[in-house]
C-alpha cells in the first residue's frame, strides 16, 4: 500500500488503471496492487500514478457547465460525472492525447474540425456542421498543454454565433505554445447549458 498526495476533489472513489487501484481511506487517497502484493514504484506504475493525478487536474479545471453535462451523462448510467471522465480520459492522458471534453449526448456533433496555422501566426479552425446542428451554438474550448504544471493550464472559450461558418481564427492563442482545441454544439449559451454534443478535437502549435 502506498500514500498518494493528490489533493481530491472526491470521497469515497475507486479507480483502477491497469494492476493499480486507487482509493480512499480516511481521506487520503491510497494505492494498492489488484493481486494484494506489495507495492512497489516501478517506471510503469509511476506513469500510471501521474496520469491519474493529470486527469484529476484536468477535471478541477474544466468549466462547470462541462462538469455538469458529465453528471448528466452519469445519471443514466448509474455514476457519476467524475468517474466517467476518468475512465474516458486517464489512458489518453497518459498517451499525451486530448482529453475527452464531453461525452455522447443527443446534441449532433461537428462534423469535421481541423486547425492550420496561418501566415499571420493566427490559427484558424476549418469545421463543418450537421444539418440538424444549424440552429444550435458552436463553442470553441482551448487550453494550453506542454510542460507548465497542469494545475495551471485553465480552460479557455470562444463563443461563435448560431449558424457559424467556417473557418474561425483564435487570436487568443500565444505563439510558441501548444493547444489543444475542442469544439462542441449546445442549445443554449455556453455558460447556460448543462448539455453539449460529443467533442471533436485537435492539437496545434501556434
Amino acid at each position: 500500500m502506498a500514500n498518494f498526495n493528490l489533493n481530491p476533489v472526491f470521497t469515497g472513489v475507486r479507480q483502477s488503471i491497469g494492476e493499480i487501484t486507487f482509493y480512499q481511506y480516511k481521506g487520503k487517497t491510497l494505492t494498492r496492487t489488484k493481486s494484494g502484493k506489495p507495492f512497489r514504484y516501478t517506471e510503469k506504475r509511476t506513469e500510471q500514478i501521474k496520469a491519474f493525478s493529470e486527469t484529476v487536474n484536468i477535471w478541477k479545471k474544466l468549466p462547470l457547465p462541462v462538469q455538469s453535462t458529465w453528471e448528466t451523462f452519469a445519471e443514466k448510467k448509474d455514476s457519476r460525472g467524475f468517474n466517467l471522465f476518468m475512465k474516458s480520459n486517464i489512458q489518453r492522458v497518459r498517451a499525451f492525447e486530448a482529453v475527452v471534453l464531453t461525452p455522447e449526448s443527443n446534441i449532433p456533433s461537428v462534423s469535421s474540425f481541423s486547425l492550420k496555422l496561418n501566415e499571420d501566426g493566427k490559427v484558424q479552425a476549418d469545421f463543418a456542421l450537421p444539418q440538424e446542428a444549424q440552429s444550435l451554438l458552436l463553442t470553441l474550448v482551448f487550453r494550453e498543454t506542454g510542460p507548465q504544471p497542469i494545475e495551471n493550464r485553465a480552460f479557455r472559450i470562444k463563443e461563435l454565433k448560431t449558424n457559424s461558418q467556417s473557418p474561425a481564427v483564435i487570436e487568443e492563442l500565444i505563439s510558441g505554445k501548444t493547444y489543444e482545441i475542442h469544439a462542441v454544439l449546445s442549445s443554449d449559451e455556453f455558460s447556460k447549458s448543462k448539455v453539449f454534443s460529443e467533442s471533436v478535437s485537435a492539437v496545434i502549435t501556434a
